[in-house]
C-alpha cells in the first residue's frame, strides 16, 4: 500500500480495507459489510491521479522534442557528408528501439515513425544508379543528376538511373534527372515526383507490376527513341497533375496490359513525326490491351495522332483540348472527344 495511504479495517471482520474503497465506499471483500466512502479522501485521490497524468504527459512531450532533435542532428550529419545513408538508417533504428523500450509501441508508431519517414533521405552522389528496395522510404531533393552512359537492356534495369522495387516509397523533389531510362518502378513500389525535370533518351518513366507513379508539376521529356516518354504495363498506375510530358518523336504516354492513368491539367505533347514513323510515333496517348486512361482538362497534341487506341483500351476525356487525329478500333472506347476542334476520328 502507498506510503501516503490511511490504514483502515472493516468494522465487522477486521480485514484491511484498500485505499480506493475507503475513498469511494462499497462493501468489504471478505464479509460484505458496508464501507462508508470518504469524499475528502476521494478528492485527494483524484488530484494525485491528475498530477500523475500531467507528469506523464510532460515526460512524453520532452521525449518527443528530444527525438525530433536527434533525428534532425542525424539528418544534418549525413547531409554534410560525415555519415552515409546507412549510418543514418542505423541511428534512426537505434532511436526507434530505445523509444519502444521506454514508451511502448503506440508511442513509436504515433510519434516517431512519421518523423523517421520524413527523415529518410537518400545520400546519393548521383554518379551511380540508385536502387530503392524492400520497405525503404527515401527522399531525393534538389539533385542534378546525369547518367547518360548507362547501357540499355531488354527490361531497362541496367539503363535506369533510379530503380524502385519491392514496397519502396520514393519521393523525388525539385530534381533534374537525365538518363537513358530515368526511373524504373516495379512490383509494389510507389514513386512520387514533385516539380523538377525528368529527361531521357529512351523512356523517362517505366512502370511495371503493381507500381504506382505520381507526378505533380513536373517536366517529363523523352528524346527521340523507341519507347514512350512514360510507359506503363501490367497493372501499374500513373497519376499526373499539372506539368508537361513531351514525347517528341515517340509516344508521350504509352499504356499496355491493365495499366491505368489519371491526368489532371497536363500538357501531353508528341509533335514531331519520326523519319521512320510507325503506328505509335508522334502520339500523345497510345494504349492497347485492357488499359484505361481518365483525362481531366489539359491538352493532347500529336504530330501523327493525338490518341491511338487498340484492343480493349479506353480513354475518357473531360473538357480536354485535343489537337491532332485520333485512331480507335471501337468508337465507344473513346468518350468526351470535343468536336469540332480540328480532330478527326478514324476506326
Amino acid at each position: 500500500m502507498p506510503a501516503n495511504s490511511q490504514t483502515s479495517h472493516c468494522h465487522r471482520c477486521g480485514a484491511e480495507v484498500p485505499l480506493e474503497l475507503q475513498a469511494v465506499g462499497g462493501a468489504c471483500a471478505y464479509c460484505g459489510a458496508p464501507i462508508a466512502g470518504n469524499p475528502k479522501l476521494a478528492r485527494r485521490q483524484r488530484k494525485i491521479a491528475e498530477e500523475q497524468l500531467q507528469l506523464e504527459a510532460e515526460r512524453r512531450a520532452v521525449a518527443t522534442q528530444v527525438a525530433h532533435r536527434e533525428v534532425e542532428l542525424a539528418v544534418e550529419t549525413a547531409r554534410r557528408g560525415r555519415s552515409g545513408f546507412s549510418g543514418l538508417r542505423l541511428q534512426l533504428k537505434w532511436l526507434l528501439w530505445v523509444a519502444f523500450l521506454m514508451f511502448g509501441g503506440r508511442f513509436v508508431v504515433g510519434k516517431l515513425a512519421p518523423i523517421v519517414d520524413r527523415a529518410f533521405f537518400a545520400h546519393w552522389s548521383g554518379t551511380t544508379p540508385l536502387t530503392c528496395a524492400g520497405n525503404d522510404a527515401l527522399l531525393i531533393e534538389g539533385k542534378d543528376v546525369s547518367l547518360l552512359d548507362l547501357s540499355i537492356d531488354q527490361d531497362h534495369t541496367a539503363a535506369a538511373a533510379i530503380v524502385a522495387t519491392g514496397h519502396c516509397h520514393l519521393t523525388i523533389k525539385h530534381t533534374k534527372l537525365r538518363s537513358k531510362v530515368a526511373i524504373l518502378a516495379q512490383e509494389d513500389a510507389i514513386v512520387t515526383i514533385e516539380g523538377g525535370l525528368v529527361d531521357a533518351t529512351e523512356s523517362a518513366i517505366v512502370a511495371q507490376g503493381h507500381a504506382r507513379v505520381e507526378a505533380r508539376d513536373a517536366q517529363i521529356v523523352a528524346r527521340p527513341g523507341q519507347i514512350g516518354a512514360i510507359q506503363a504495363g501490367d497493372s501499374a498506375s500513373i497519376r499526373l497533375e499539372g506539368g508537361r510530358v513531351d514525347g517528341q518523336a515517340q509516344t508521350a504516354l504509352w499504356l499496355d496490359g491493365q495499366a491505368r492513368a489519371e491526368l489532371r491539367e497536363v500538357e501531353l505533347v508528341a509533335k514531331k513525326k519520326a523519319d521512320d514513323a510507325g503506328n505509335w510515333n508522334g502520339t500523345a496517348i497510345g494504349a492497347q490491351g485492357e488499359a484505361h486512361a481518365e483525362v481531366h482538362g489539359g491538352t493532347l497534341v500529336g504530330g501523327l495522332t493525338a490518341i491511338h487506341l487498340e484492343g480493349n483500351a479506353r480513354v475518357a476525356l473531360h473538357e480536354t483540348k485535343v489537337d491532332g487525329n485520333v485512331y480507335v478500333l471501337k468508337a465507344d472506347h473513346l468518350t468526351g472527344l470535343p468536336e469540332p476542334r480540328g480532330a478527326s476520328r478514324s476506326h
